[in-house]
């Protein structure tokens, strides 16, 4: 398997998430590319 290095957003966010925490879930597995 040979990445694009293509990122695509499926999903943006729906709320304002200023002051809150949030959990970063990273896909490297399948993509081979990182945050």
């Amino acid at each position: 398997m040979v990445s694009t290095g293509d990122v695509k957003i499926i999903k943006d966010l729906d709320e304002d998430i200023y002051n809150k925490n949030v959990l970063i879930v990273e896909d490297i597995i399948d993509s081979g590319k990182t945050l």
